[in-house]
């Protein structure tokens, strides 16, 4: 009776498993793709010749800019070739307000 009870205790362990496990490995490779897809936007926003700032005017992201170490590079806005800090943001040169880095979110 007893071996029975261990048995059955087993059995529904395993039920348990296959009925929830599952649901947790899904949950698991949706949260994946998608912060795979998240990732993939962001880098393709980020390498655009253009962004917009707040207000719409186009902001180019290669050019001339002065990065916080003093340097002025022609490149990319984003990561500074002298000192390799990456830019959180850069202004825009209609309207002056702070346009963020594309993949810092």
């Amino acid at each position: 009776m007893f071996r029975r009870m261990r048995l059955a205790g087993r059995i529904g362990l395993v039920a348990a498993y296959l009925t929830f496990g599952w649901l947790f490995g899904l949950a698991l490779v949706v949260w994946w793709f998608l912060a795979t897809v998240r990732a993939f936007l962001r880098a393709r926003r980020a390498l655009a010749a253009f962004t917009r700032c707040p207000r719409g005017h186009t902001v180019a992201q290669f050019g001339v800019f002065r990065c916080t170490c003093g340097a002025v590079s022609e490149g990319w806005a984003w990561i500074c070739p002298i000192c390799r800090q990456e830019s959180g943001y850069v202004d825009c040169d209609t309207c002056g307000r702070a346009v963020r880095n594309p993949r810092l979110g």
